[in-house]
């Protein structure tokens, strides 16, 4: 009997003790645990993650900072790996305008454009990091890619063809061009928003009489776009404000989300993978705390990857990239650097504390294997260095980690 007595008491306290040591390891230390770790990034590290993404067609590649080095430097290296061994062959990117990178892609005769694209580059060709992609994308005639632009830039002289065939009044056109040259020249002082609303009406006009002959529906597709970009430039940078630039988030990551879904339903077989911020790539931005005193403002966003979602169900794998120390800076000319911070006891914290100079945690096995982490609130830094709790497992598919970042080597090679 005394035995037995001893046997219950040591597994009381046996599991007393398991227990304590599973309450002292925070959430985000047991996260950080199933980092498959990489000494370096080449071919077997990329197979990882291929594995992964698995039959998924569309493959969004995110980034903490628009001026993450290192990050360049390996997203570029994963783009080129999949595109050249996976089968990828579209490559979409945030910064880049829809129509331009339309007509890089396909002679669309009917359709007026002055710009030289072909010596187009990325808005990041001249980074130093991306040097093997920037020069795949100009020079090498061997690959077959498509190019697709996400953003909605200036076609003056498409709006202003199709302005002429509605046989308005001399009256009307030039206060339509000198207005929608006033607003894409941001002349904030002179343009009222009475001119942009009379713009936008008149592009709708253009929208609902057009006559598309082409065989994807591209111009009126084209007209839809520029419209959305015109209302988001309404929002952001005339009306301005905290409200009204979340309004125009909403507003560009539609359009954004859009082109994509309207390239890949007139292009089946397209594969694509999308550059574009950690932000935009969230599956589910709610399950985030933007501030404490502003903690639901992320509940009225609906971003790029959740229309894909709902377009293309099980073809969308989203991997945001986080790093936890190191330096990083903008890629406007003249930014300066800034280090990385890494709040205590954060997702990064814990990552920097493997002592890997890479890895990969993947968030869907995590769920798999442990359901009940997939509710668990952690605090993360993966939306630009900025420290927030989040529902993180439910945003993203999977990050990748880079402990040292650094910042951007601009123009150091020449590309021509």
């Amino acid at each position: 009997m005394l035995l037995m007595v001893k046997t219950i008491t040591v597994l009381l306290l046996a599991i007393a003790a398991l227990l304590s040591s599973c309450q002292e390891a925070t959430v985000e230390k047991q996260i950080a645990s199933y980092m498959i770790p990489f000494e370096q990034v080449d071919q077997a590290s990329f197979e990882e993650i291929a594995q992964r993404i698995g039959d998924s067609e569309i493959v969004i590649l995110g980034e903490a900072g628009h001026g993450d080095g290192k990050t360049y430097e390996v997203k570029a290296e994963l783009v080129q790996y999949l595109m050249k061994e996976k089968g990828f062959n579209t490559l979409a990117l945030e910064g880049a305008g829809f129509v331009d990178l339309e007509l890089k892609n396909n002679d669309r005769k009917d359709f007026p454009q002055s710009r030289d694209l072909s010596k187009w580059k990325p808005f990041w060709g001249d980074v130093k990091q991306t040097e093997g992609l920037v020069r795949d994308i100009l020079h090498n005639e061997k690959l077959k890619w498509k190019f697709l632009g996400l953003e909605s830039h200036p076609s003056n002289e498409f709006l202003l063809q199709e302005m002429k065939k509605l046989q308005l009044d001399d009256t009307q056109i030039d206060k339509f061009e000198n207005s929608l040259l006033k607003i894409y020249d941001l002349d904030v002082e002179n343009v009222t928003i009475e001119e942009i609303d009379f713009v936008l009406e008149t592009i709708k006009l253009i929208e609902n009489s057009i006559i598309d002959t082409t065989h994807d529906n591209f111009f009126k597709h084209t007209v839809q776009t520029i419209y959305a970009g015109i209302e988001g430039m309404k929002y952001f940078y005339f009306l301005g404000g905290f409200d009204n630039e979340n309004v125009f988030v909403n507003i560009r990551d539609k359009y954004m989300a859009n082109n994509v879904i309207w390239h890949k339903k007139n292009n089946p077989s397209a594969k694509i993978i999308v550059w574009i911020a950690n932000f935009h790539g969230a599956k589910q931005i709610q399950k985030v705390v933007y501030k404490e005193d502003n903690r639901d403002l992320y509940k009225g966003f609906k971003l790029f990857t959740e229309y894909l979602l709902e377009a293309f169900p099980d073809k969308i794998y989203s991997i945001a990239f986080t790093s936890s120390i190191g330096e990083v800076k903008g890629i406007v000319q003249g930014s300066e650097p800034f280090s990385i911070t890494t709040k205590v006891n954060s997702l990064e914290y814990y990552l920097d504390k493997q002592n890997t100079p890479f890895g990969y945690l993947d968030f869907n096995e995590i769920k798999v294997k442990k359901p009940f982490f997939e509710e668990k609130s952690f605090d993360a830094m993966i939306l630009g260095y900025d420290t927030k709790p989040g529902q993180w497992l439910n945003v993203f598919d999977g990050v990748f980690y880079i402990k040292t970042n650094e910042p951007l080597k601009m123009a150091e090679y020449q590309v021509w």
